[in-house]
Parts: structure tokens; sequence; C-alpha cells
């Protein structure tokens, strides 16, 4: 009712390893004691950064001290600190990481996978017959913004006899994938994609969407200007012709 921005899911714990992968939540509610030797780094492995931990401070206060970030007293016992950005967290704002078009990033905790972080679907594309399902994916913020076509897969030679593509512009939280919004770009190619000319996709189209964490910019279909929005509600501040 109050229509604050997110989800939250609930569930009751008495254990004493949380059971989560590291940097996943982004709020942590400690109402009682929690009854852990090293409470403080299991609460700060499993916050993604930039998540806040909310802790009942009498019951807490002795892992509480040992919290090496700022701890805010927020009134009614109540004590809140958030997790910081790692310096050797880098971000992907572009098609090629950046302006410059060098596709290397400085990020220094990027490695072989050990582990499945989060999984969102579609399981399957679209066949080769078809353009590619995932277009355009850029990462700032501690979001991903990705275009794609969530149009049932298919498979047919018959161009006239091919499902309908279904295009959109998805915003997910990077470190947990909780679908942020999506918006519908029922214009992202269709017609303006048909000429034989341009042969399928065109090259230009994975640099359609560009941001530096605080706005996102996006051409919302081929032949648009660009769109200015806000990343985090996906709502159009501003059209550039």
């Amino acid at each position: 009712t109050a229509r604050l921005y997110g989800q939250v899911s609930i569930e009751q714990f008495a254990g004493r390893t949380l059971p989560y992968a590291d940097d996943l939540v982004n709020l942590i509610l400690v109402d009682t004691r929690f009854d852990a030797q090293h409470a403080e780094s299991e609460i700060m492995r499993v916050l993604a950064p930039r998540g806040v931990a909310v802790v009942r401070e009498a019951e807490n206060k002795t892992w509480l001290s040992r919290i090496p970030h700022p701890v805010t007293r927020i009134g009614d016992g109540w004590a809140k600190f958030a997790k910081p950005l790692s310096d050797d967290i880098d971000e992907w704002t572009h098609f090629l990481h950046d302006a410059s078009g060098n596709a290397v990033a400085c990020d220094q905790q990027v490695g072989p996978p050990r582990r499945m972080q989060w999984n969102v679907g579609p399981l399957w594309s679209r066949s080769h017959e078809h353009v590619s399902s995932v277009a355009a994916m850029i990462s700032g913020g501690g979001r991903l913004f990705y275009v794609v076509d969530e149009g049932l897969t298919s498979i047919t030679h018959n161009t006239e006899a091919r499902i309908p593509e279904r295009w959109m512009l998805v915003a997910r939280d990077a470190f947990n994938g909780v679908l942020l919004w999506k918006r519908p770009l029922p214009d992202w190619r269709g017609d303006e994609w048909a000429s034989s000319a341009l042969r399928g996709r065109p090259a230009s189209v994975p640099k359609r969407i560009v941001t530096d964490g605080h706005r996102l910019y996006a051409t919302l279909s081929h032949r648009a200007g660009v769109s200015i929005l806000d990343p985090a509600t996906g709502e159009i501040l501003k059209s550039i012709p």
C-alpha cells in the first residue's frame, strides 16, 4: 500500500551461516540477537555492494562494534550500516566497455566461474534463422540493462510463418538478478529492419544503450531519437530528437 520501491521476501532463519551466495542480498533485517561467532563478517559476506543491514542495536552491540564501516542510529533502538562498493569492481557502461571502444575492463574480481550467482530466462533463444535474442547488454550503478526478444522460440525457414518477435528493454539488479522493470519495444526491429540492405540486425544495435549509472540512454526503436530514462524505474525523463 505504501508503493515503496522493490519486492520483499520473508523467511524465518535460526542457523549460524546465512544460506545465500556472496554479494547477493540488498537488505538484511536483524530483529533479535544474531547468535553467530562472526556475525558481522557473515552479514557483510552476503550483502551486495550498496546493500544495507538494519539491526536491533541492544541485542547485537558486541558484533556491531566490529563493523569496519560507519554505523548510523536510526531511532527506536535500531542501527544501520551499508556495504560499500569495492574499488576493484568495474562497470561495463557501453557495448565495448566504455566510450573508448576498448573492450577491456579494469575489474579485479572477475575470474573463472565457481558457482551460479543467479539465473533468469529465456532458457532458449531463437534459431539462427532469426537475429540474436539478446541484442544489447550493459551494466552500471549496480544494475544490468539489456534488450531481449521474449517472443516464443521457433524454427522455420518460412519468414511469413515466423512467430512474432517481442522485444523488451529490461533492467535487473546486477548482483541478484531481481527484475526492476521492463519496457516493451514494439518497433525495435519488425519492419524497420526488413530492408535487404540491412541483412538482419544492423551493426549499430549493440551500441543503442549506454549508462553512466545515474541515467540510461537508449533508442527505443531503430530510427528513434535518444530517450533518457531513470535507471531505477524505466521512466522516460527526456527525449532528444
